[in-house]
């Protein structure tokens, strides 16, 4: 909801190099099951880098500010939780 890209389909399976991917052509994600162990921090950072793809199919400059524009409000986000906490 944070960054208007959605996703057609996601999926979760048995990943064992990688903790996501993306087929932009799809608009499908896929998910790593074992990303429930992993903070929940992480496994937003994890969607997000997905989603990004949806509209920045590289890792190019474009794809990096997005990421680091919306990883600052992340940021934020979870320092505010931790300040209410």
């Amino acid at each position: 909801d944070r960054t208007g890209l959605r996703c057609r389909e996601w999926h979760t399976k048995k990943m064992k190099t990688r903790w996501g991917s993306c087929n932009v052509a799809e608009r499908r994600i896929w998910l790593s099951v074992y990303l429930a162990a992993e903070p929940r921090e992480f496994i937003s950072e994890v969607v997000l880098h997905e989603l990004a793809h949806i509209k920045y199919p590289g890792h190019g400059p474009d794809f990096k500010a997005f990421m680091d524009f919306f990883q600052r409000r992340i940021d934020v986000a979870t320092d505010t939780v931790i300040a209410v906490a």
